[in-house]
């Protein structure tokens, strides 16, 4: 089982920020898109926030955010 999105229903991915960032994590949509085309921001997470929802939701996605 894996994180939705309320409104649309679609998974939820969930980027690593760069170190400087001031946040550790953001959650975008996978169905979801920004004016600019890119995956729609839905939320911000900390590293405790991203250790439940693995604990809970183990197929969850997470990847590097390399251009943030």
């Amino acid at each position: 089982m894996t994180v939705v999105h309320d409104n649309c229903g679609g998974e939820l991915v969930f980027l690593r920020m760069r170190d400087t960032h001031k946040h550790n994590w953001k959650a975008v949509c996978t169905k979801c898109y920004s004016k600019k085309g890119s995956r729609k921001m839905i939320a911000w997470a900390s590293e405790r926030q991203i250790d439940l929802i693995v604990e809970h939701h183990p197929s969850t996605k997470l990847e590097v955010e390399i251009n943030t």
